[in-house]
């Protein structure tokens, strides 16, 4: 429909009806799996609009597509600049709406938890859904997206338990039931859910996930199920389907830029599932391969601290324990950067508790003591008092009190 109604277009004089069809397209273009030819259409369209004022409000369109798309091909820092030039094209414009600028704000807060850079996204989302109450929206198309980013943030922060609430409410808002919900939103429950370990919960969503964007054509929705349900059958100890969901989804990533954060993923998740069927030579290599894309990606805030500990728990579980120690503090110093005042998280907390078992079978007592009291306080509350690494936690530190 969109192509039809861009090549309708094409046949106007009206330049700001032939952009946004164009950006419009674009966006559609991305989510099925084109994202190169999504990005030429997108520019092209920006650079036909003429910077005047009547047409500010398509240039803040496409503009606000143009943020997506290149979180979707994994330019943080282009999603950053599109977003920010959005916000502040609309501040220019004069044109009062107050549903705009919240949707605006919230592709800025979104292209800033991507990068990375929480501490400027959760104060948006701590603001904004009691503002979309206050005008009457918060049971509409607008809410569940600022839920589930608000969610998405809290999962980066490591706090699943609050997320999975979140994606609850999300799939509710404007659907009601969970066979109306979205793919990426269905998606986004099964990872919360799989890190507070209900991993049959997760699979059944990621599942469902998996076969309503195969429905769909969404290729990015598609992709993001296989990750999670690779993960979800690894830890479930299902390492055929672990490796047969890997190999179905390596040749899709071709289409991405080679330097895509995905590939990083993608290795560190074959690193886990060879050191489970024992191959650790492997399993080392994909996990330094893993660590090599995350420190040149323009997400290095967001994944080299998850893929050092990725790394350190390799090295402990091989026991090159200098190696564990090293990766895990500096995965705790890089989680301490970027943590937000007054937040739990889990990401921190298992950097400590991989930290604590290093310095522990180093002998190093005291110092893993204080690693181990460390996690408890951030796993427990963002966890939850029975997840496996608040228990391992617990545990470790009574174990090495009495010594």
């Amino acid at each position: 429909m969109l192509t039809r109604a861009y090549e309708l277009a094409g046949g106007s004089s009206e330049l700001a009806t032939r952009a946004k069809a164009a950006c419009a397209l674009a966006s559609a273009m991305s989510q099925a799996g084109e994202g190169d030819r999504a990005e030429q259409l997108l520019r092209r369209a920006e650079d036909q609009l003429p910077n005047e004022p009547q047409f500010a409000l398509h240039r803040v369109f496409c503009l606000e597509m143009g943020s997506v798309l290149a979180q979707e091909r994994g330019d943080a820092q282009a999603a950053i600049e599109r977003a920010e030039t959005a916000q502040r094209v609309l501040e220019e414009s004069h044109f009062d709406s107050a549903l705009m600028d919240l949707r605006i704000s919230a592709g800025l807060a979104t292209a800033y938890a991507f990068a990375g850079r929480l501490r400027d996204a959760v104060p948006f989302y701590d603001r904004a859904y009691p503002r979309l109450t206050a005008l009457g929206r918060d049971d509409t198309r607008t809410a569940g997206t600022i839920l589930n980013n608000w969610g998405n943030a809290l999962l980066a922060l490591g706090q699943p338990l609050q997320a999975e609430r979140l994606f609850r409410r999300v799939i509710q808002t404007g659907s009601a039931t969970e066979d109306s919900a979205t793919p990426v939103r269905l998606n986004n429950l099964a990872r919360s859910l799989r890190d507070l370990d209900r991993l049959s919960e997760a699979a059944h969503y990621a599942e469902l996930s998996y076969a309503k964007a195969q429905q769909m054509g969404h290729e990015i929705a598609v992709d993001q199920s296989l990750f999670v349900r690779a993960s979800i059958y690894r830890q479930q100890g299902e390492l055929e389907d672990a490796g047969r969901v890997l190999a179905q989804l390596e040749p899709r990533l071709k289409r991405l830029p080679a330097e895509h954060i995905l590939f990083g993923v993608l290795a560190l998740e074959r690193a886990r599932l060879a050191q489970v069927r024992g191959d650790s030579a492997a399993a080392m290599a994909a996990a330094d391969r893993a660590t090599a894309i995350a420190e040149a990606s323009t997400q290095r805030i967001v994944y080299l601290s998850r893929f050092l500990l990725g790394r350190s728990e390799l090295a402990y579980q091989m026991g090159r324990l200098d190696r564990a120690r090293d990766d895990a503090r500096e995965a705790v110093r890089l989680e301490l950067e970027g943590v937000v005042p007054e937040i739990f998280s889990s990401h921190l907390g298992r950097c400590y508790l991989a930290l604590g078992r290093a310095l522990q079978g180093q002998g190093r007592i005291d110092q893993a003591r204080a690693a181990f009291a460390s996690a408890l306080q951030h796993l427990e509350p963002s966890l939850g008092a029975n997840h496996s690494d608040t228990r391992a936690a617990r545990q470790l530190g009574l174990e090495i009190r009495g010594r």
